[in-house]
């Protein structure tokens, strides 16, 4: 950019004699390139298990190579771009701070890290994954083996799920379905297994079933 001198002086030893020169000034220029040292984004990505909470990325490190073949940490001139994909899906998102990624669901999210800056050459765009790995849920139905019940013409039941092992808190289980022939219901006289097929899992009003691995 130009250089303007607004005033100037001139002195004599210690003694101001500006008033006896007609001082001109003119403008100068001055220009700073952007550096051309490599830099590299450093970052890793994360695995972990669905628990209901938002999870992201360690916060990645812009490093610059700088005199003597030093790479010194200069994230903080660099504006940081995360582009994410999830597995499977068209669902994409971008945040431009790792802090504020809140990713819930399971499944496998490939997030493409960029920088720039106006003051350090452009890095390669660094790509991670962050695993969020089903639950597992563990339902047993209830056996009722050791104290039968006694015939009474009437319809008789065990729990369906009498034992369940993984469930978060804030989630419940509803629409249980059971293996043909294997209800956890009889009116007649029987002795037989009962083994659930599926079941789906809510949260409020919203089915999270997907993010769960059950086991019957």
């Amino acid at each position: 950019h130009d250089v303007f001198v607004n005033t100037c002086g001139v002195m004599l030893a210690t003694l101001d004699v500006t008033g006896n020169y007609s001082v001109q000034t003119l403008p100068g220029h001055i220009a700073v390139s952007r550096g051309t040292a490599e830099s590299v984004i450093a970052a890793v990505g994360d695995s972990v298990l669905y628990d209901g909470e938002p999870h992201g990325i360690p916060a990645p490190v812009v490093s610059v190579l700088a005199q003597g073949g030093v790479s010194i940490n200069r994230t903080e001139d660099f504006d940081l771009l995360y582009t994410v994909t999830l597995a499977g899906s068209t669902d994409s998102w971008q945040f431009t701070d790792a802090a504020d990624m809140d990713l819930t669901e399971a499944g496998e999210y490939t997030i493409v890290i960029s920088a720039t800056s106006e003051l350090h050459a452009n890095p390669v765009s660094k790509t991670v994954t962050l695993n969020i790995l089903p639950r597992p849920l563990l339902v047993q139905s209830g056996d009722n083996s050791a104290a039968p019940y006694t015939y009474t013409g009437q319809t008789q039941r065990v729990s369906g799920t009498a034992m369940v092992l993984g469930l978060l808190e804030t989630d419940r289980l509803t629409n249980l379905t059971y293996e043909t022939g294997q209800s956890n219901e009889a009116v007649d006289v029987i002795d037989r297994a009962v083994l659930l097929n599926s079941v789906t899992v809510m949260q409020g009003r919203r089915d999270v079933t997907a993010n769960y691995l059950p086991q019957f």
